[in-house]
């Protein structure tokens, strides 16, 4: 395990293989590699192998998980390039006081850099909610660049958020990424499942007012969302979920004013045989749904839309699903 904790770290082709990390708790922050940053402090990992690494808890505090685990104040500096993350665990075996938080991937607060990197078959499982397959991040910037999300999967009794990448309260731009056979699975009784492959959330818990993210020449491609509890559990975004926080009047108070939609942008995105299920609720937007948050699609060429599919007790949106019913049960 490396430990940071002050000025800048750099990792240049580093291989962690197999290394295990087993504790009570993820407070203080544990990972095979984590780092605590202030806002002139930066972490940076270039041409390194995270693979079969795994991080057992028997309860969760709130703060990022990951085998690469990171938390910064004030914007720190993350930039992670040429490197692999594959067949790494995160899973919490007791009792959850809150979540998991990124299978391979946790950080909280940064301004994040990701160039050439990509997520396989990683995972993260907790017996409450669990968020990011792969890659989760809270409040600060996110800029990637030829990045693959392929067989990454999420798993909980309780909700769950992305199967691959889960973002909150998180600005930037995703380009020339590729999501593929990642799954967003949930056997949680009344709770949802949200999107198979990327889940996309406003500020309501911190970030910039306003926010915006900018999808461009990527693709989602067989990704998947299921829930299979039998009290009425819902499946939305079989592909992509996408939820803002405009803050209505009776939420408001005198610290709190800020409006926390976020706007997302697609731009020759490619969506195919992507698919929502539930087992006895209702399932919505086969590759795409989004609630209170405005949604654009721009296409220069050709670029598939085909195959999606949406089935369930009630089933609408084969394609796309946009919702702005803030009670209509869709709001994890």
């Amino acid at each position: 395990t490396i430990d940071k904790t002050s000025t800048a770290l750099a990792l240049d082709g580093a291989d962690f293989t197999g290394h295990g990390v087993s504790a009570s708790s993820n407070n203080p922050l544990i990972g095979v590699v984590s780092a605590s940053l202030a806002n002139t402090d930066s972490l940076t990992i270039s041409g390194s192998t995270f693979k079969n690494n795994t991080i057992s808890v028997t309860t969760t505090s709130g703060n990022s998980a990951g085998i690469v685990a990171i938390r910064a104040v004030n914007d720190g500096k993350v930039a992670i390039s040429g490197t692999s993350f594959e067949s790494n665990t995160f899973k919490v075996t007791g009792t959850d006081a809150n979540g998991a938080y990124g299978g391979a991937v946790g950080i909280q607060n940064a301004d994040v850099q990701l160039t050439n990197v990509s997520f396989s078959k990683n995972s993260a499982a907790s017996g409450r909610q669990v968020q990011g397959g792969a890659y989760y991040q809270s409040v600060g910037t996110i800029k990637a660049s030829t990045i693959t999300l392929a067989e990454n999967n999420v798993n909980a009794t309780g909700n769950v958020t992305g199967g691959g990448i889960s973002l909150w309260g998180v600005s930037g731009a995703l380009e020339q990424a590729i999501f593929t056979n990642n799954i967003a699975i949930s056997s949680d009784e009344k709770n949802g499942t949200y999107g198979g492959a990327l889940y996309v959330r406003g500020a309501r818990w911190g970030g910039d007012a306003n926010l915006k993210l900018a999808i461009e020449n990527s693709s989602f491609s067989d990704n998947t969302v299921t829930a299979t509890g039998s009290n009425g559990a819902g499946a939305y975004g079989g592909a992509l979920y996408v939820k803002g926080d405009a803050l209505t009047l009776r939420e408001k108070t005198s610290t709190d004013e800020k409006n926390g939609k976020i706007a997302v942008n697609l731009t020759d995105v490619s969506f195919t045989k992507n698919s929502a299920h539930a087992a006895s609720g209702s399932a919505y937007g086969g590759a795409v749904y989004a609630l209170d948050s405005p949604l654009s699609f721009t296409y220069t060429k050709n670029t598939a839309i085909t195959g999606n599919t949406v089935s369930g007790q009630t089933a609408q949106g084969g394609f796309l699903y946009l919702d702005h019913n803030e009670k209509s049960g869709a709001g994890l």
